[in-house]
């Protein structure tokens, strides 16, 4: 049996993300009751190494992107729930929308 669980949680990541995207139409956005942290691999400038930055997130739109602050202050708007490279983070905003922990702040849907 060939068995790559790589692929697997690849796999239930595009999942939960296709879940998340669905439950929200486009120009909804959302802002989460309590704003949390995902790490994003970003290529080290210096000695093109690479790290994990940080980024705070308190709001989402289209059921997908995700926006809110770094841990320096700067606002971002560009981050997917697709970017997102551990599925554990996925998978805690697909529980916290399941949970209701959040408000709709904005539908330009109608």
């Amino acid at each position: 049996m060939n068995y790559n669980s790589r692929d697997e949680v690849k796999n239930l990541k595009t999942k939960f993300c296709n879940e998340i995207e669905n439950l929200f139409k486009l120009g909804e956005t959302i802002e989460f009751n309590t704003p949390f942290t995902v790490y994003i691999q970003e290529e080290n400038t210096y000695d093109a190494s690479y790290v994990k930055v940080p980024y705070i997130v308190k709001t989402m739109t289209d059921g997908q992107y995700l926006t809110g602050t770094t841990h320096y202050g700067d606002e971002f708007d560009d981050i997917s729930t697709y970017d997102l490279e551990d599925i554990v983070e996925v998978a805690y905003i697909l529980d916290t929308i399941g949970d209701k922990q959040y408000k709709i702040l904005q539908d330009e849907t109608n």
